[in-house]
């Protein structure tokens, strides 16, 4: 056998294996070290991490193969050298009370969020918790997750990406400057500073460098945080979306279905938000004249199920490149709250509580009482009580005036039958006019039932959207719900994917709960309109289709609600004698009526056109 001599290059390959494993091992950062890593250049440096091969020297021997290997392509590199850049990712952490962010200097920037803000009751929990947490094991809820994320939520591009020029995104950066709350990395070779800075909620983010062939793309697969994922309207998908404001002030955002995206935007943006059900993702600007986007897109197709959306934007950089990230709760309080010096809409419009009459009526009624009883320390199933309490107390005028029409519709049902048939083969206006009159003579407004219940509508609407908006809802159980803000599940199957994969009780019992209501007050059947009885029966089994994926706060309160109006309208019937308040309608025949000038107006045209008809 021959005898084989010391082989050099068998002892480096040897030590740069040994240094990886080594490497791999350890969890403090440490800084690459840029150098020549060609064995066969004459400044070969064995301790150089990041390769530097513009810097490597070679004798006049090898200065073609030199040539030869700068002009090779990726392909044909050393692959040991190769996979040695692809795990040299150094984290590092910068944490305050509310938020832990993990950075990497590969991208140099952020890749993991966490709010870790602790709870007001048990300062050794979390307030957020992730919809994986159980009893046992607490996660707080991430806003970036570094599991489901492919590429730098952060890139910075010189020119476009289809070119092959700087992306920071594919780039080693150094370490320059690290304290408790502050972070700067600096790229080596083009001179751009990235600077990082914690503050409560928020990160300031400030680029430094030639940055005027750079465009800032800021791209998050938003993670899933919540047990309802797809199922129903108020599914975290179809309550995540992506808005912002301009600087004129005016909120928009784009379709909360599958995919959109805006390209078309002209006027300065003074923030972009990539909001979640119950978090918010936020990248604004430190200057009042805000930003240009070249393009916003939103993708919720072909998503798997820890990804919630994918959410994009490019923003053109300029002279001002100081911009901020808030990392928040969609708590409609704490957003009003939140500091903010541009020109562009509040950051409470992230909370979604209706438009019109309905979002005031959330603002100034309903978050105010609620607020109140949260700080009584009461629980939040006693909450909606009291609240269902409360306002099935303010509307008992109109729900008493509403049964009482009824009431009279009701007694005045034979008399209405005979007109029916008296006018069965004449002209319908004939018949028309005779029941007209006859409510005329009897003071009852057939609409008189209807009218009172207008008057519920806006408190009606504004809880449907209170109820699935409300953060303090999230992980609060009561009875067998184990969370108020999403749909609580007794039974769980497959019957119609994405629309009926499972029961809801509380949804059940409201649905049971509509239809006695609707039974107690049936008015007796229309003869000429039959189909009128089963409006009792399929209203119910609608509503529980729409209630059974909604909050279970929401049909919990309709279920008090309906529960209180039986009990009501019980009350209301047990001090109303039908028997005198038809002598009274008999009564009021007797009674000259007394007509409107408008009415007047219409009879004379009437006759007017009767005479010429008979002409």
């Amino acid at each position: 056998m021959e005898k084989k001599g010391f082989d050099f290059n068998f002892f480096i390959g040897f030590m740069l294996i040994g240094f990886l494993l080594v490497f791999m091992m350890q969890t403090t950062y440490e800084e690459p070290v840029a150098g020549c890593m060609d064995s066969s250049a004459l400044n070969f440096n064995p301790n150089a991490t990041l390769s530097d091969k513009i810097s490597c020297k070679y004798s006049k021997e090898n200065s073609k193969s030199s040539e030869v290997k700068k002009n090779e392509s990726s392909d044909n590199q050393d692959p040991i050298l190769s996979k040695k850049v692809e795990i040299k990712d150094s984290l590092v952490v910068l944490k305050n009370n509310n938020l832990e962010i993990q950075f990497s200097n590969k991208c140099g920037c952020f890749k993991d969020v966490r709010l870790i803000t602790k709870s007001n009751n048990n300062k050794s929990s979390f307030k957020y918790l992730s919809f994986d947490s159980t009893e046992e094991e607490q996660f707080p809820v991430k806003l970036i997750s570094k599991e489901n994320t492919n590429v730098s939520p952060i890139n910075l591009v010189k020119g476009s990406k289809k070119s092959n020029n700087f992306e920071s995104g594919k780039e080693y950066f150094l370490l320059h400057k690290l304290t408790d709350d502050e972070i700067v990395y600096k790229h080596p070779k083009e001179n751009y500073f990235l600077e990082y800075k914690l503050i409560d909620n928020k990160l300031e983010f400030k680029i430094s460098g030639k940055t005027k062939q750079l465009n800032l793309y800021w791209e998050v697969n938003t993670p899933r945080q919540e047990k309802n994922l797809d199922s129903g309207f108020t599914s975290e998908r179809n309550s995540s979306n992506l808005v912002y404001s301009t600087n004129q002030g005016k909120y928009k955002k784009l379709s909360f279905t599958g995919n959109e995206k805006v390209d078309d935007e002209a006027d300065p943006i003074s923030w972009i938000g990539y909001k979640q059900q119950f978090f918010s993702t936020i990248l604004l600007s430190s200057s009042k004249s805000g930003f240009i986007a070249d393009y916003m897109k939103i993708t919720g197709d072909d998503l798997d199920s820890t990804v919630v959306k994918n959410m994009q934007s490019k923003i053109q950089l300029g002279n001002n490149n100081t911009f901020a990230f808030l990392f928040v709760p969609n708590d409609y309080k704490f957003l009003k709250k939140l500091d903010f010096e541009g020109k562009g809409a509040g950051f409470e419009n992230l909370v979604e509580l209706g438009w019109g009459i309905f979002g005031w009526v959330n603002q100034f009624l309903v978050i105010p009482i609620f607020d109140f009883l949260e700080n009584q320390g009461l629980g939040y199933g006693l909450i909606i009580l009291v609240i269902a309490i409360v306002f099935k107390m303010l509307l008992y005028l109109p729900t008493k005036k509403s049964y009482v029409s009824m009431a009279k519709m009701r007694v005045l049902k034979p008399e209405i039958d005979a007109i029916n048939e008296k006018f069965k083969d004449k002209d319908p206006m004939e018949k028309q006019k005779a029941q007209m009159d006859l409510y005329k003579k009897t003071g009852v407004s057939p609409l008189g039932g209807c009218l009172p219940m207008l008057l519920q509508i806006p408190i009606l609407f504004a809880l449907f959207k209170f109820f699935p908006a409300s953060i303090q809802l999230r992980k609060q159980s009561f009875l067998w719900a184990d969370d108020l803000s999403t749909y609580d599940s007794v039974l769980e199957f497959s019957l119609w994917p994405g629309v009926f994969e499972h029961l809801s009780l509380f949804a059940l019992l409201m649905s049971l709960s509509t239809l006695v209501q609707m039974k107690f007050n049936a008015q007796p059947t229309n003869s000429q309109m039959p189909q009128l009885k089963y409006m009792m029966y399929i209203m119910p089994i609608v509503f529980f289709f729409i209630m059974n994926s909604y909050s279970a706060g929401l049909s919990y309160y309709y279920l008090l609600a309906n529960v209180i109006t039986f009990f009501q309208q019980l009350y209301i019937k047990r001090g109303l004698d039908e028997k005198k308040l038809y002598a009274q309608l008999q009564a009021n025949k007797t009674r000259p009526i007394k007509k409107s000038n408008f009415q007047k107006k219409l009879e004379e045209i009437a006759r007017q056109q009767k005479r010429k008809k008979n002409r």
